[in-house]
């Protein structure tokens, strides 16, 4: 007899676990009959047994994971929302910048999203739209991709925006709220971490990345290094776009409290302010922002960079890198003084040490590379992996069991990461300022009658026309002023070396002038002041 096995009988205490079947009706291997329906034998259907009969489920809506079409890309504006709503957070929060800042950015970006509505609008539905969707985020975001290039052109209001143009619109809500806030300072703060830029995409919630497509999604990832001089062509093209579609205009520079603050954070006396003002005067530099794609850092197109180029002038003509001691005419004139060049680098170097206490600088470790590996102490190693954790590695998803056994992080790194980084606490610019300060020497001036027989200030100037004419001291100087103005130090030298040219055609029209009569030289010297001759070491 043919035996089938399923689940125990059950009565009587039975536990039998086979059956059989006879005319239609099952019984255990002890004979208990079991109820419920039972097979009945058709003549005319030889060899079939029974009829299965499955119960019937409800019918469910299948729910798409990932979504295509205008559902993504109206996830995708609400996540670069909440991502620029983070930036500006950490700024009034985190930095002390005032509250303001978070309703201008919203300004701004209300304005943006009337251009994106018109671009939901003509996005298809449904799953047909798939390859339609993902070339239209590639083609947006071919320029976010291609950082090689010099010049970028400005993108359509309707474009899709792009991760670089958030802190592109915390700079413009600084700049309208006419703060001292220049590019390089955002720059500085999103290559460090305090502000979400790097690796945003692990601060998403989970329910926006699973259903996020992956042309959405990887716009908020940074698989390439952002370029100082890359925000400075962004801002500008946000600048040229909100112009042409809104007729927003934005003001210029804050001039002043920008080079005041340029001169607090090059530790410099606050003489140097003079000076600046004064070129300007003649040069009559603007500082509105250009409203053509054209301007580049090569054509000093950019305010800051003019603004910063005419500072490295003044500095060296009042404060020249070869210590040779010009006499002024006056206790009064910027150049009664003179500054010890090595003294300021070596205080600069002490505290960037002090501040980074035996550990990588705050923002450089995204800028190691392989061959840097091989100069880190262990305690540096230790601090690059830590940070390479926080950034990294995804810890939002639940863990594997198994995989806790075997840890991969430090226990000190968990204390050391919750603890405050005293790499970004507090800011030593106000004493380092005031131990240069203290090192100024004065210089004695001399009679007007005397003045041939000394040099004079502006004399024997010293030109650089690229990075490798630079002296030791010199070039410190030009690192430090190009990455507080957030440009390569090849373009501010070019910089310096277009207002120089400037300078000295200045010069020549008016000792033009003067020869022909047509200024008086007591009015002009007067109105310039001295310290500013510019003559070229011969």
């Amino acid at each position: 007899m043919e035996y089938i096995t399923r689940g125990p009988c059950g009565q009587e205490g039975c536990r039998e676990t086979r059956y059989y079947l006879d005319s239609g009706i099952w019984f255990c291997r002890r004979g208990h009959q079991q109820e419920g329906r039972q097979i009945e034998e058709d003549p005319e259907d030889f060899g079939k047994l029974g009829r299965i009969s499955r119960v019937k489920r409800a019918p469910t809506e299948k729910i798409q994971k990932t979504f295509r079409g205008k559902e993504a890309f109206r996830l995708f504006v609400h996540a670069y929302q909440y991502v620029l709503w983070m930036q500006c957070h950490a700024l009034v929060h985190g930095k002390g910048y005032p509250a303001d800042l978070e309703v201008v950015v919203r300004d701004l970006w209300a304005l943006r999203l009337r251009s994106l509505v018109k671009k939901l609008d003509e996005l298809p539905e449904g799953e047909d739209d798939a390859q339609a969707s993902s070339s239209q985020a590639a083609s947006d975001t071919e320029g976010e991709v291609d950082d090689t290039r010099e010049q970028f052109m400005p993108r359509r209001a309707s474009s899709t925006p792009r991760l670089v143009e958030t802190l592109g619109l915390c700079y413009l809500g600084c700049l309208l709220l006419r703060l001292p806030t220049s590019v390089g300072d955002i720059y500085r703060l999103a290559m460090g971490g305090d502000i979400p830029y790097i690796r945003v995409v692990r601060s998403l919630p989970n329910d926006i990345k699973d259903r996020l497509p992956q042309e959405y999604l990887r716009q908020f990832d940074t698989p390439y290094l952002l370029t100082n001089e890359r925000l400075h062509e962004v801002v500008n093209h946000l600048i040229i776009m909100y112009h042409g579609a809104y007729g927003t205009e934005f003001p210029p520079l804050n001039a002043p409290l920008l080079l005041v603050e340029y001169i607090r954070q090059l530790s410099l006396p606050l003489e140097v302010y003079t000076v600046v003002r004064k070129l300007n005067q003649m040069l009559r530099f603007a500082y509105d922002f250009p409203l053509s794609s054209k301007a580049t850092l090569r054509n000093l197109g950019f305010p800051e960079l003019r603004l910063m180029a005419q500072l490295v002038v003044a500095t060296k003509l009042v404060l020249p890198f070869d210590n040779i001691t010009r006499f002024p005419s006056s206790p009064s004139e910027p150049a009664a003084q003179s500054l010890d060049w090595k003294r300021w680098s070596e205080v600069r170097d002490e505290f960037s040490r002090r501040k980074s206490e035996g550990k990588i600088a705050k923002g450089r470790h995204i800028l190691l590379e392989e061959d840097d590996v091989f100069d880190l102490t262990p305690e540096q190693l230790d601090d690059y992996m830590d940070w390479y954790e926080t950034r990294w590695i995804d810890t939002s998803k639940s863990p594997n069991p198994i995989a806790e056994m075997f840890r991969w992080t430090r226990p000190e790194a968990s204390a050391a990461s919750s603890a405050a980084d005293p790499r970004g606490a507090g800011d030593d610019t106000n004493e380092i300022l005031a131990s240069v300060i203290n090192s100024l020497r004065p210089v004695k001036p001399v009679k007007k009658k005397d003045r041939r027989e000394h040099l004079q200030p502006g004399t024997s100037y010293q030109q650089y026309q690229s990075e490798v004419e630079l002296p030791e001291t010199g070039r410190k100087f030009y690192e430090a002023a190009a990455e507080i103005c957030g440009i390569s130090l090849r373009s501010l030298v070019r910089a310096v070396v277009q207002v120089e040219v400037k300078l000295q055609d200045w010069q020549e029209d008016w000792r033009r002038a003067v020869y022909h009569g047509l200024v008086e030289e007591s009015s002009s010297e007067e109105e310039v002041g001295e310290e500013t001759v510019l003559e070229p070491e011969k």
